[in-house]
């Protein structure tokens, strides 16, 4: 649930088209429909060029809008009133701070409207989610500061303990020979191949209907997903409806290409030493800052120094650059 206030406001009309019999001029209002919600501004008499500047304000549930429908209507007393245009609005990426937009009209040969859209939470419900917010920085925090002490060698019986560890896990892959990557593209191959052969007996079987895929985060409702993680939240989404797509062949096309993707996969995995070099950067990632430490005074004495010493030759040439470019401005 995500229970706020939705706020239309309409601020203005340009070059509307006229609907009525000159030489009268259209009385444009807008209706605002937001779900079952509707709405409507003032009238302005006469005028192909409306200023409203008026706010309508609707309580929704964000999580259940996905549109907001404007339709600029044109007044008549004595017969139905007529449509000027409309616009359809989307809820995606909105935010407490209004933004104005100006936006031709659909369904209209000519005609311009302004508006501002923004949502606003009601408290109870951004006091939790800013609790949920905090609650989740405070465990990244502390995750990251654990493997910064382990990494910085502030605490050594760890540190050592971590480059023991990756050392024995690369010691057995090395004598072994397994392939990590090639483990990852079997199964992936052995996924693929069942889902087609799930997809085409589901499809063989007469009367019976394939199984619709599962959404991904079912049994999270996404609005109950801390701010900062919404956008990691969606990727992964997005990642595991692909992977459906592709393992039961629901787009064919993607499927092939993702069969294509593994066997290159596979192949440059026997070329390249991508073990190595991450068992290299793992050992270089955990005693660099010990070795560092170690030679803390060698480096300041000998290395910074010099280190200055370049960084203040590359600054005076810079400055130099605007001077010389002024002389050779002037030559030409």
């Amino acid at each position: 649930m995500a229970p706020g206030t939705l706020t239309v406001k309409c601020v203005a009309g340009y070059d509307l088209a006229n609907q009525d019999m000159w030489p009268d001029v259209s009385d444009p209002y807008v209706v605002v429909k937001v779900g079952g919600q509707e709405s409507q501004t003032k009238v302005i008499n006469s005028n192909l060029n409306p200023k409203w500047d008026q706010a309508l304000q609707f309580k929704v549930d964000i999580a259940e809008v996905k549109t907001i429908e404007l339709q600029l209507m044109d007044q008549n007393r004595m017969k139905k009133d007529k449509p000027m245009g409309n616009l359809s609005i989307s809820t995606e990426s909105l935010t407490s701070t209004p933004e104005k937009k100006r936006t031709k009209l659909e369904n209209i040969k000519k005609g311009e409207i302004e508006y501002e859209v923004s949502f606003s939470l009601d408290m109870a419900t951004a006091a939790g989610e800013a609790k949920a917010e905090a609650v989740l920085t405070q465990e990244i925090s502390h995750d990251l500061g654990f493997l910064a002490d382990i990494i910085a060698w502030k605490n050594p019986v760890k540190s050592a303990f971590a480059l023991v560890c990756t050392d024995v896990i690369f010691l057995i892959y090395f004598t072994f020979n397994f392939s990590i990557i090639g483990l990852f593209t079997s199964i992936a191959f052995f996924l693929i191949a069942g889902g087609s052969l799930y997809t085409m007996g589901q499809q063989l079987t007469p009367g019976n209907t394939p199984a619709e895929l599962p959404e991904p985060f079912m049994l999270v409702p996404p609005q109950q997903i801390p701010y900062i993680s919404q956008q990691i939240a969606l990727l992964i989404a997005v990642m595991v409806k692909k992977t459906q797509y592709i393992i039961f062949w629901q787009d064919t096309n993607l499927s092939f290409k993702a069969v294509g993707g593994l066997f290159i996969v596979r192949f440059l995995s026997m070329m390249l030493g991508l073990p190595l070099l991450a068992f290299l950067g793992l050992n270089i990632a955990v005693t660099a800052p010990f070795a560092l430490e170690k030679n803390d005074k060698f480096i300041k004495e000998n290395i910074v120094p010099k280190t200055n010493i370049a960084k203040e030759f590359v600054e005076k040439m810079i400055a130099k650059i605007p001077k010389l470019t002024d002389a050779m401005t002037k030559e030409d």
